[in-house]
């Protein structure tokens, strides 16, 4: 179920270093919620992700500066350009299940035993990707979903996976982990080809990949020496730190083909706020 949303524009700035400087940044604050965490953005400028209000949570899409919320699905995580839509929400039995919102149909999307499926991402081809859990034996595993498949995926040697991103060109991005210690962000070809993709400024155990453009470009965060988290962009082959002005915590989840970063930072309050971070070069920002 969906209602409309009175629109909230405000701009304030925000400076990354190198290529790109990120000089606009547009708070994403849904109107009356007590936190906002914008998690994807198209190629057109459309922002999808989850509010609260009180003890409810809720899907929201922003686009051309107007609000709908959405009661099912609570969490939207991922945003094709043809507008559909995946994320998860709670399900009768107290677990949570994934969903894929397309032209108006809701389907389930459901890892076959699981009892946790987070779809994360999809792109224009349909492909979907997250990762699953069952409680039982502490499985925690990638998935790739298309035409009502799904594939189970771990890397060799990895204990646990979760793949955070699926391009065009059908590349997974995800990041891995395992009880003796070892992590790693990666990215790799749907050839098998294996890149790994670490800020310089942490342990990849201290970080986390999140998702890319059509460039390659890619945004995701770390722990600082303080624990808290900040935020990176990968960009033309060069890492830039990330953050909104006056934060506590900065999180950027998603990156379109003109650079708008879009996700969320905490402030002083360490109230979750959305933000729209967008290259000098472009102006400010407008989600469409």
């Amino acid at each position: 179920m969906k209602r409309p949303l009175a629109p909230l524009l405000v701009l304030l700035c925000v400076v990354v270093s190198s290529y790109a400087q990120y000089m606009y940044v547009k708070p994403i604050d849904v109107p009356g919620a007590d936190w906002t965490a914008p998690s994807s953005v198209n190629n057109r400028g459309t922002i999808v992700g989850a509010y609260s209000q009180g003890m409810n949570g809720y899907g929201f899409l922003l686009s051309k500066n107007t609000w709908t919320s959405f009661d099912k699905p609570d969490v939207i995580w991922g945003l094709n350009d043809h507008g559909d839509m995946v994320g998860n929400y709670p399900a009768d039995n107290g677990h949570r299940d994934g969903f894929l919102l397309r032209k108006g149909t809701f389907t389930t999307l459901n890892f076959p035993g699981a009892d946790y499926t987070l779809p994360i991402s999809i792109n224009n081809a349909g492909t979907v990707v997250g990762y699953y859990q069952i409680f039982a034996n502490s499985t925690l595993h990638g998935f790739i979903w298309k035409d009502g498949q799904f594939t189970d995926y771990i890397y060799p040697g990895a204990g646990y996976l979760f793949f955070t991103d699926v391009t065009e060109q059908g590349e997974l991005i995800g990041f891995w982990w395992n009880d003796l210690g070892a992590c790693d962000n990666f990215l790799m070809a749907p050839s098998g080809k294996y890149v790994s993709v670490n800020a310089p400024w942490a342990d990849p155990c201290a970080q986390q990949i999140s998702k890319s453009n059509p460039q390659k470009d890619i945004v995701g965060g770390y722990f600082d020496e303080n624990g808290m988290v900040r935020g990176y962009a990968f960009v033309r082959g060069e890492f830039q730190k990330l953050d909104v002005p006056d934060s506590v915590q900065t999180v950027p989840w998603d990156i379109n083909a003109s650079g708008q970063i879009t996700g969320w930072y905490t402030a002083s309050d360490f109230v979750l706020h959305g933000f729209l971070a967008q290259p000098e070069s472009e102006g400010k920002p407008t989600p469409q």
